[in-house]
């Protein structure tokens, strides 16, 4: 498999004070609190695999058209299950 890099292409200023490790551990703490309170539970698992920021790398070099997709049923503010969150896959 071909070496993938990762490349900082812009920083604002709200994010500057966040080194790359601690914004990926922002990102997994917004995921994981997405995945809990918003993600159908039956859904959970599925979300939890797409939404993977160890593996997001290589699963997008194994795309050809490089593009990803999920589909997971949320959970509104009562509790009330919606549709897909995205493009039927």
């Amino acid at each position: 498999m071909p070496s993938i890099t990762v490349e900082l292409l812009f920083e604002s200023s709200s994010s500057a004070k966040y080194n790359h490790q601690g914004l990926l551990h922002g990102t997994r703490k917004m995921l994981a609190e997405y995945e809990q309170n918003i993600v159908y539970p039956k859904d959970r698992e599925q979300y939890h695999k797409c939404a993977d920021p160890d593996t997001i790398l290589q699963r997008l070099a194994a795309c050809p058209d490089g593009l990803l997709s999920c589909c997971v049923r949320l959970k509104d503010a009562k509790g009330i299950t919606t549709g897909p969150s995205v493009r039927p896959c």
